[in-house]
């Protein structure tokens, strides 16, 4: 059985367990992908560019998003509190500093208050791979 990972905010399937998935620091997931005619295949359907002058007002965005997500979950204060200080530092060391290495993606409903995923090349500078936050997605079994 498949595992797919969907945007706790809008639902859209950003990535299966059909791809190797490495768990960084219990705030994102790197998830490999392949480049299939000079585009990204994930499963399910790809993602959509984004430019990067648009990234921190969608990150921005998706931070609340997911903080009423988890809310309305009812996931414990501590629980938040750490998905805001494990993706401040994420943005921070990674991000920021590395942002011309990245390529920016929404999922297919093209809504802008979604995750954003990034992507990065390994450093064989061949192999592409997807960063998503770990917080804003839910699992569901196909």
């Amino acid at each position: 059985m498949t595992t797919i990972y969907k945007d706790i905010v809008t639902g859209d399937e950003m990535f299966s367990d059909a791809f190797n998935i490495q768990d960084i620091n219990d705030v994102v997931f790197e998830v490999d992908c392949a480049l299939v005619d000079a585009a990204v295949a994930l499963l399910p359907p790809p993602a959509y560019s984004i430019r990067q002058e648009n990234l921190f007002g969608s990150l921005r965005n998706y931070i609340h998003a997911v903080e009423a997500k988890l809310q309305e979950r009812g996931d414990a204060p501590e629980e938040i509190a750490n998905f805001h200080k494990g993706l401040a530092a994420y943005v921070e060391q990674q991000i920021v500093t590395h942002i011309k290495d990245f390529e920016f993606y929404i999922g297919a409903s093209l809504n802008s208050d979604g995750m954003v995923a990034l992507l990065n090349y390994r450093e064989d500078g061949v192999t592409p791979y997807f960063t998503f936050w770990k917080h804003g997605l839910e699992e569901m079994q196909g």
